[in-house]
């Protein structure tokens, strides 16, 4: 698998590609293979076999995610770590097609939570209906992809999520609280100090 990320061509990419969607292999194996397809196009400056500094030119291979993408439902089929790997190694990639998965993976909710909550920020970067993602993120069950959901609305519409950012510091949990004063603190303007001011109060009451 080295000698292939360091020759780096598309089909050295699906040689790699095929080790980790191979369910006889590994976990351990199958891991390396997928952080491997990940920083492709973005390459490691450590060789992934001795730890020596061997440094790669950056590169952009054509048809990367092409000869990737064929593979990506077997690769989902091992560890839950394995399985949130892959769905970042697609987010990074662009590849689109694993959407539908995602969505199927986010819906369940006996599935493991990081992985939901990787699924919930890759259909963030690529669903064609990104707000309709993060309105269904907010009434989640899980705390992490609410949370994640309102750091997300956040950056799209700071002034716009003052008021439901307010209400969370005065009645979410710990984390919630501190995440919305983190957020609130993150934006300018005095409507911001007065609802930051009015939460501190709150929480020394």
């Amino acid at each position: 698998m080295n000698a292939a990320y360091r020759r780096g061509l598309a089909t050295d990419a699906a040689s790699v590609a095929k080790v980790a969607a191979n369910v006889a292999r590994a976990d351990n194996i199958r891991l390396v293979a997928v952080d491997l397809l990940r920083s492709w196009n973005q390459t490691q400056s450590l060789d992934s076999v001795t730890g020596r500094w061997r440094p790669l030119p950056q590169r952009n291979v054509d048809g990367l995610d092409e000869s990737i993408r064929l593979f990506v439902p077997a690769m989902l089929t091992g560890s839950q770590e394995l399985r949130t790997r892959v769905v970042e190694m697609a987010t990074e990639l662009g590849i689109r097609d694993i959407q539908p998965t995602l969505l199927t993976i986010l819906h369940d909710t006996n599935q493991d939570e990081q992985l939901r909550l990787s699924a919930f920020k890759a259909l963030a970067r690529m669903a064609d209906d990104v707000t309709a993602i993060l309105e269904g993120g907010l009434k989640d069950p899980s705390e992490a992809i609410q949370l994640s959901a309102i750091e997300l609305i956040t950056s799209r519409d700071p002034q716009g999520s003052i008021e439901r950012l307010g209400q969370l510091a005065e009645s979410g949990s710990v984390r919630a609280r501190q995440t919305a004063m983190q957020l609130l603190g993150s934006i300018p303007g005095e409507g911001t100090e007065s609802v930051l001011l009015k939460s501190f109060e709150q929480l020394h009451k």
